[in-house]
């Protein structure tokens, strides 16, 4: 359910479609930032009024899709990938979206197993220190499980 007070303050820049991908004072769009905050709500309104799902930040180079990711808001990231997102772009380190799947708890199980079932996802992919998510998790004894199992 969309609520009023959080479609005000940003509905003034979709009207200016070429506004509504600028950066902000932390070099991330309104689509990144809702994202990384798990506005689902927002994230949607802002797709529908044509935010580039594939915009990277201007700071660390992530998506929408990695923040999300990051911080384990499952919804977001069917959202965005319901949008095309491309599980392929990589961040300033060259991680792909999957590497930060190994950063997730136990309790995101299902955020897991959602990325992991992205036929687009390559699981071996290797970021700037040649490190695929598996090598990652593998630093991280309780992670490793959650990524295996």
């Amino acid at each position: 359910m969309l609520y009023r007070c959080h479609i005000t303050p940003i509905s003034p820049i979709c009207f200016r479609k070429h506004l509504i991908d600028i950066y902000g004072t932390w070099g991330e769009t309104a689509l990144i930032k809702a994202s990384r905050q798990g506005k689902a709500d927002i994230v949607d309104y802002l797709l529908k009024s044509g935010a580039d799902v594939d915009k990277v930040s201007g700071g660390t180079g992530r998506t929408a899709l990695m923040v999300a990711i990051i911080h384990g808001h499952l919804e977001v990231v069917v959202l965005l990938n319901g949008k095309g997102c491309d599980w392929s772009i990589r961040d300033r380190t060259e991680c792909q979206a999957v590497h930060f799947i190994s950063n997730l708890d136990s309790n995101q199980l299902d955020l897991v197993d959602y990325v992991l079932s992205q036929p687009s996802v390559d699981v071996n992919a290797q970021d700037s220190n040649g490190c695929t998510v598996l090598m990652k998790a593998s630093k991280y004894e309780e992670r490793l499980i959650v990524i295996v199992s």
